[in-house]
C-alpha cells in the first residue's frame, strides 16, 4: 500500500480552523490529486467531481509535518479515511501570532525515501479587538439547499449538479455578515455546518464567490461508528464544534445565526443552557411557514429568557442588530 501511494501524485487539502496562542486545532485530508479548479467544469464535470469527492480513494496511514516556524512543528498520521486531526496544547509562540487574524503554516507528507511537495494552510486566532464573535451555519442559512424539499430531492440536485457559481445565497446574507464583521474586519467568523468534509472545497469555493466573510470553515465527519438516527449525530456535531470555540474563547462573546429548517433552535437553546454567558444573541431565519415554525415560535415564547430573533428578511435584522448595538 504505502509503495503504490508514493508513486502517485497526492493532494493534501488543509481545513480552515482555529486556535489561540495556547492551543491549536487543526483538520485536514491527504488524496490523490485530481483536476481542481472547480469553477470552471460543466454540469456533467461538475456532477463527476462532486461525486468523487464522496468515494475519493482515502490514503490512510501517512506520516504529516505541520510546520508554523522552524521550532514550532507537529507531526501526526492520516486515519483510516485519510483525515489528520491535531489538538495541541502550548504548540505556537507570541511572536507567531502577534498582530495576526490568519496564522500561516506549511504542510506536508514525509516518508524515509521523499519528501513531497509542500503545502499551505491557514488558522485563524480572533484578533484581542474583536468585540465579539459570529457563528453560523451554512444550509438554509446562508446558502438555498432545498433542504426541507419532498425526499430532499432539491438538496440532491443542487448538491451534485450545480456549481458553486450557480449557487443561490439567500438574499442579502453576506450584506449582514459582513455588516457584523465590523469596521475594521475584526470580528472573527466561525462556519458550523452538517455538511461533509468532503464538501469542504466546494462550500468554501462558494463563500469565496459570494463574498462571505472569510472564517473557520467545521463540517461533519460523514462516517460515525453510532447507531444513532442521522438527525440526532447531527445536533451533537454543531452541539460539539460550537462548545469547543467557547471553550476556546471563554471570554468572547458569540451571535449564533441558524435557521428554522430542521433542529438548529434546540440546538441553539441547548447551548445557552450550557454556555449563557457566550452568548450574545441568537439569530433564527424563517426558512417556510406550517407546525414545524409554529412549534419553533411557541418554544421561544415559552423559554423567552433566550435571546433570539425570528426573521423572514436581512431587514429586518439588520434593524434589530442596530437596535441592540452590534452594528455601528
Amino acid at each position: 500500500m504505502m509503495l503504490n501511494v508514493f508513486t502517485k501524485k497526492i493532494k493534501l487539502v488543509t481545513y480552515r480552523t482555529y486556535g489561540s496562542v495556547k492551543f491549536v486545532y487543526l483538520k485536514g485530508n491527504c488524496k490523490y490529486k485530481s483536476q481542481d479548479n472547480i469553477l470552471n467544469k460543466n454540469i456533467f464535470k461538475m456532477n463527476l467531481y462532486t461525486w468523487t469527492l464522496f468515494k475519493s480513494k482515502k490514503i490512510k496511514d501517512l506520516l504529516i509535518e505541520i510546520k508554523f516556524s522552524k521550532k514550532r512543528k507537529i507531526t501526526t498520521r492520516t486515519n483510516q479515511d485519510g483525515a489528520f486531526f491535531v489538538s495541541a496544547k502550548n504548540l505556537l509562540s507570541n511572536k507567531i501570532t502577534t498582530n495576526k487574524d490568519w496564522i500561516p503554516f506549511n504542510i506536508q507528507v514525509l516518508n524515509s525515501r521523499s519528501t513531497f511537495k509542500v503545502f499551505k494552510g491557514e488558522m485563524l486566532i480572533p484578533s484581542e479587538d474583536a468585540s465579539f464573535g459570529v457563528i453560523s451555519d451554512i444550509d438554509d442559512t446562508i446558502l438555498k439547499t432545498g433542504v426541507t424539499s419532498f425526499l430532499k430531492i432539491k438538496l440532491f440536485y443542487n448538491t451534485f449538479f450545480k456549481k458553486p457559481g450557480s449557487r443561490e445565497e439567500i438574499p442579502e446574507a453576506s450584506r449582514f455578515l459582513n455588516l457584523l464583521k465590523g469596521e475594521e474586519a475584526k470580528n472573527p467568523f466561525f462556519y458550523v455546518s452538517n455538511s461533509p468534509f468532503s464538501l469542504y472545497e466546494y462550500l468554501d469555493t462558494f463563500l469565496a464567490l459570494y463574498n462571505f466573510p472569510k472564517g473557520a470553515i467545521l463540517l461533519r465527519d460523514i462516517r460515525s461508528s453510532k447507531v444513532e438516527p442521522l438527525f440526532v449525530r447531527n445536533q451533537e456535531h454543531k452541539f460539539k464544534e460550537i462548545s469547543n470555540i467557547f471553550k476556546t474563547y471563554p471570554n468572547m462573546k458569540f451571535i449564533l445565526i441558524g435557521d428554522t429548517a430542521e433542529l438548529d433552535f434546540k440546538v441553539f437553546s441547548d447551548l445557552y443552557e450550557s454556555y449563557p454567558s457566550n452568548i450574545k444573541q441568537i439569530y433564527m431565519r424563517e426558512v417556510k411557514q406550517g407546525r414545524h415554525l409554529n412549534y419553533i415560535r411557541d418554544y421561544f415564547k415559552i423559554n423567552g429568557n433566550i435571546p433570539v430573533c425570528l426573521f423572514n428578511s436581512v431587514n429586518k435584522v439588520i434593524t434589530h442588530a442596530r437596535d441592540n448595538g452590534f452594528l455601528k
